[in-house]
């Protein structure tokens, strides 16, 4: 991608809690950007609370959204919201996509909604698009050019980089925290002080922001740096050490700092063990999810080892590169690791990524956006894709419950009952019992009038929506 004609999509939602699968967008903002950071178009939309979701009273307190505020009439539902968001966000590709905390929170958020939506959930990363986070920006600026952004300290003395409190620091004026489209604002600002004041550390970033541009360097580099965030920053320098053998996003690197020649002569046994365990040399990166990684070509001084030498670190990297039984035994023990820790679920929102549809299913999800709510019946039908199949049930139950039979509207009312009232503490979404059990929590907490009457509001909306009906 060429920086100077880039144009870049900052966005953020605001939700009825943390759950990026059983919960839902509330707000949505988003600025579309030149490559300076230069506004040229920006978006906002509310939306209603779908039927089957009770929203965190956490998260409503900290967003300042009023229950009943979430059934306005005058709202787009869910449905409409999401269609008008997918379609803003197409007609400004291609752009790099960014956010605050968006690669482990939003874009699973937005990917999720889309999903739910029969619409297209990769669109931030196909059609030669992008996708970034400011936060790992703040992270690797505070590593690779110190002073740039001013972190706040956090009670045990480590840098902190919440929004809340990182924008007013450093020059933004934030009053409006939680709210979508301020959080966009001051993230564009933290985002332009680093383009102006340390590009260098801005163009790394955008590279690493292309799973394609970020293999590259992963592939040519025999030494890298990689950079975390955690007690205050560090830097390693590093090799590839092997991958997942269906997944090329999924990329394992050698801490070089560490003597690589006792592990070559392991038993599997004997490096399973060791690899697993606290002081681990083997480090996973998702090639799709914005590393801090650079070139030691490129690396200031102060993120190099000074206690072994440049030849020391070559010699280390050649001895994994010519070992080909280690990178497989390697990428055998972390990620057969990982295909046995896998559940899977019943429940279609969690399985999102359980493969593509097919091309047939992807034109009859187009049809069933441009057709009649009336024809949508029909369309359901023609779908072999059977998580398609429940979640276009689902809408058509959500927007028009009058076109689907007795039985299966029925069926459908029932299903959702069953997920509120439920008593199994693991379910992965929010029922009445722990919905309960926050507010009793939010009472401990409360502090003064103004919390316990948002509480006594909270309390009273439940009933009348979850409870009574």
């Amino acid at each position: 991608m060429d920086p100077a004609t880039q144009n870049y999509v900052f966005y953020d939602t605001e939700t009825s809690g943390l759950s990026t699968r059983f919960d839902q967008i509330l707000q949505f903002g988003a600025i579309l950007t030149d490559s300076d950071l230069n506004e040229l178009e920006r978006f906002e939309i509310r939306c209603q609370l779908r039927k089957h979701i009770i929203p965190a009273p956490g998260a409503l307190k900290v967003t300042r959204v009023s229950p009943s505020a979430m059934f306005d009439e005058s709202l787009p539902t869910h449905y409409e919201a999401m269609v008008q968001i997918h379609q803003i966000l197409t007609g400004w590709s291609p752009a790099v996509f960014m956010g605050y905390n968006s690669l482990s929170y939003d874009e699973e958020m937005l990917r999720q909604a889309f999903y739910q939506t029969l619409q297209s959930p990769y669109i931030t990363n196909t059609g030669g698009n992008g996708r970034g986070d400011v936060l790992r920006l703040m992270h690797a600026t505070h590593i690779l050019a110190p002073g740039v952004i001013q972190p706040v300290p956090g009670p045990k003395g480590n840098p902190t980089f919440r929004l809340e409190s990182l924008a007013p620091t450093n020059g933004f004026a934030h009053q409006s925290a939680h709210d979508a489209m301020a959080d966009v604002e001051a993230t564009i600002h933290l985002a332009k002080r680093v383009l102006e004041e340390a590009p260098h550390v801005w163009d790394m970033m955008l590279t690493t922001s292309s799973k394609r541009e970020t293999l590259q360097l992963l592939n040519d580099q025999s030494i890298l740096i990689l950079c975390g965030p955690q007690n205050g920053g560090w830097s390693k320098p590093v090799t590839v050490c092997g991958r997942h053998p269906d997944q090329d996003n999924q990329q394992l690197v050698f801490d070089l700092n560490q003597d690589p020649s006792q592990y070559l002569s392991m038993s599997l046994e004997e490096l399973s063990k060791k690899i697993r365990g606290k002081n681990s040399p083997i480090r996973k990166i998702a090639a799709n999810k914005q590393p801090i990684l650079l070139s030691s070509d490129d690396a200031p001084d102060h993120t190099i080892p000074v206690d072994i030498s440049y030849e020391e670190l070559v010699a280390r990297a050649e001895m994994i590169k010519d070992s080909l039984d280690f990178k497989h035994q390697v990428s055998a023990v972390i990620f057969e690791q990982e295909a046995d820790e896998i559940e899977l679920s019943n429940e279609v929102e969690d399985q999102i990524y359980d493969g593509f549809s097919s091309r047939s299913d992807s034109s009859l999800m187009e049809k069933f956006h441009s057709s009649e709510w009336v024809d949508r019946v029909g369309v359901l039908r023609q779908l072999t894709d059977v998580r398609m199949q429940r979640l276009a049930q689902r809408l058509i139950y959500f927007e028009h419950p009058e076109l689907l039979s007795d039985k299966v509207r029925a069926a459908i009312s029932q299903k959702i009952t069953e997920r509120l009232v439920t008593v199994d503490e693991g379910v992965k979404w929010r029922t009445l019992n722990s919905t309960h059990a926050e507010l009793g929590k939010l009472k401990l907490s409360a502090r003064g009038d103004e919390d316990l009457d948002f509480i006594s509001v909270y309390e009273q909306w439940l009933a009348v929506h979850f409870i009574e009906n």
